[in-house]
């Protein structure tokens, strides 16, 4: 099942136990970081998330004073099983729809899990993808 979400891309100083701050800041008001993925940049970092209550999470980053950028992203809900994001990625291709990037959440074989996709238009891209018959693998 795919769906529209909300993702969070948080800018952080590269030192440690920040990453931490911001995870338990959410801990504390009951937020769950559904996926989540951070890269070095230098002396700084993004990180990118998908939160169980993205409008709480941006309420408590701004009254931090934490940057951080707002987008749309695309994301499936999906059995953790071999091959899934390799028929997902087939299917985009096959709707035409190309993935700037992506990442995925963890689980245990069979649990669910989320996939995460960054599109152009993710209006447009679930209307192409809509179209696409058959199973994700």
């Amino acid at each position: 099942m795919l769906k529209k979400r909300v993702q969070l891309s948080v800018v952080l100083e590269n030192v440690p136990g920040r990453l931490g701050e911001i995870c338990d800041l959410l801990y504390g008001l009951g937020v769950d970081i559904d996926a989540m993925t951070a890269i070095p940049i230098g002396e700084s970092g993004i990180l990118r998330m998908v939160v169980s209550d993205h409008q709480k999470a941006i309420h408590t980053l701004n009254d931090h004073q934490i940057p951080f950028l707002q987008t749309d992203v695309l994301v499936a809900h999906v059995p953790n099983e071999p091959g899934m994001a390799a028929g997902l990625g087939a299917r985009f291709s096959q709707a035409g729809v190309n993935i700037e990037y992506a990442y995925f959440s963890g689980g245990q074989p069979k649990s669910m899990t989320l996939l995460v996709f960054k599109v152009k238009d993710v209006t447009e891209a679930m209307m192409k993808l809509e179209k696409q018959a058959g199973e994700y693998n």
